[in-house]
Parts: C-alpha cells; structure tokens; sequence
C-alpha cells in the first residue's frame, strides 16, 4: 500500500464510482471552491480597503444574535451586528453594516454596550462608496487582538486541585495515543501496518480516541469551544501549531474520502482500508485533545472549576 499505489487507485476508483456518487463528489467540490473563493474575495477587499479614505460614521445600532451553533457538533457563538451610517460628499447618505462572532456571551454584550450612541472610522471605497469596511476589521492588528488564540490566556498561579490532575492524564494519553497513530499511518503507507482492523490494539486505539475526545472537550467546554473557534481564524498568536493541526484534520478527512471512494467503487468489497482510515481519524483526535487540556492547564479554566465557590 505504497503512497503512489494508494494515489492510482484513488483515480481508479473515482472512475468506476457509481454516477450518483460522482455528482455527490462533484457538489461538494463546487461548494468547497465557491466558499474559497468567496473567502479569498473578501480578503481581497480587506487589504484593498488600507488605502481607501476613511470617513466618519454614526453607529445607528449594535446588537447581538441569539445563541447559534457551527453545524450539530460545532462550537456555540453568538454574532454581534453593528450598523452605521456615513456621508461621502456628492452621494447620498449611505449604510453600511460590520458582524463579528464570539464565543463569549460577555464579551459579546460588552463589545455592543461599548458601540452604541458611539461614532466609528470606517473605510469607503472611492469607485463605489456603498462599500465601506469598519477600520477595526480592516486592521490585522485589531483582528489578531480580537481572536480567541489558542494560547491568549495568561498563565495565572493557582492551587492544582482534581480537574488539573484529569487534564494531566488525558494530556499524556492523547500524546501517547497520537504517537502511536503516527507510527500505524506511518507503516499503513509503507504497506506493512503494525495494527491491523479488527485486532484487540486495533479496537483499544478506537475506544482511547473516542474517550480522549469526550474527556477533553467534556471537561473544559470553555477551552474546547476556543480552540476550535482559533482554527476558524486566519490570523493567531500560534499559527505554525493551528496550521499543523488543520494540516491533520485535513489529512484525515482526505484518507477518509479515499475509503469511502474504494469501497464505493467497488461495492464493499476487496481489500478494506481500515487501519490507514482510522489511525487518520484517531491521530487528528488525539492532537485535538492534547492542545484543549493544554489550553485549560495554561487557562484558567481548571482554576475556577477547582474553587470552592463553584
């Protein structure tokens, strides 16, 4: 199962895939490349916006969303909305609008309260001045201090109590556990995997991921919900480790779909894939938990869980 081998067959497999299944394949590559495109074009316009003038605004109202989620297992935020009002001499009175996710109610309502009855500088484009951006989401700056980084919270003394003690554990078994998922990708791709599907190493692997997962992100939601809120950003304090882990992440999700295509095309049958799928999803897994309970020893998240008061 050489690494050119898996590449042939993938496109092998692509062919012989059923057609229903290729127009699913096709979808979902046209939705990719439409959110990237889409993605890029308004990174585009942020940096085009440094040198547009910038003219005062009137913030006309700042509020926050209600409660939402990403997809059923993603992260909550809630959205703040501020709109504004600007004049651009020789055009009418012009409105424009600026939302920003957070994964703090708090920070939320205090990012509002600090807005309202308030004037703004906001960039506006000279070829169509119904364009404008808020200069705060115009500045790299202003966004690096804005984003949840996965390492932003300062490292605080405090008395190590039980849950300090459970993020230690899980720590140490989600690097152990991603060590060992390395090595079985690593043998999977040479053709010679050292855990095969089915085995008893095979099923403990699956079983310490999944408990890995549940007690990292169980234990401290809060530290959860902003390391995957930090992967959502472009620009982070720790960008080479988050790039890592998208890396991973992507990685699996890529091996996964080579299965997935195998087996379609060839009706479940032939040679499984298993532990080269699966040591991809459990390697993304245990990498996601070591950062989250690293994030709550570094936080204060196991402080505040450990005090009396709560």
């Amino acid at each position: 199962m050489h690494a050119i081998e898996l590449a042939r067959g993938f496109v092998e497999d692509l062919w012989r895939l059923p057609l229903i299944f290729k127009l699913f394949l096709l979808y979902a590559a046209g939705a990719t490349l439409w959110q990237w495109n889409k993605n890029r074009k308004q990174s585009a316009m942020l940096a085009a916006s440094e040198a547009w003038p910038i003219y005062r605004a009137r913030v006309v109202w700042a509020q926050v969303t209600d409660r939402k989620s990403e997809g059923e297992d993603g992260p909550s935020y809630w959205e703040g909305l501020l709109t504004y009002s600007y004049t651009v001499p020789g055009y009418e009175l012009e409105v424009g609008e600026c939302r920003k996710r957070f994964y703090d109610e708090d920070k939320a309502a205090a990012w509002t309260r600090s807005l309202r009855d308030t004037s703004i500088d906001v960039r506006v484009d000279p070829a169509d001045p119904k364009r404008s951006v808020w200069k705060e989401i115009a500045s790299p700056m202003q966004l690096l201090q804005a984003s949840p980084a996965l390492d932003s919270a300062p490292i605080e003394a405090k008395e190590w109590g039980i849950r300090d003690g459970a993020a230690i554990v899980v720590l140490l078994a989600a690097i152990v556990g991603g060590l060992v998922a390395a090595g079985v990708q690593i043998s999977c791709l040479h053709g010679n995997p050292v855990i095969t599907e089915g085995g008893h190493a095979f099923f403990a692997m699956h079983i310490g991921a999944m408990i890995c997962g549940i007690a990292s992100f169980g234990l401290f939601p809060k530290s959860g919900r902003i390391f995957q809120a930090s992967l959502r950003q472009s620009i982070t304090e720790n960008s080479f480790t988050l790039l890592m882990v998208k890396c991973i992440g992507f990685y699996a999700a890529i091996v996964f779909l080579y299965g997935w295509v195998h087996m379609a095309a060839n009706n479940g049958k032939q040679k499984s894939f298993g532990s080269l799928m699966f040591s991809a999803a459990w390697l993304s897994v245990y990498v996601s938990s070591a950062l989250v309970c690293w994030r709550a020893l570094q936080g204060a998240e196991t402080n505040s869980l450990n005090s009396p008061n709560r």
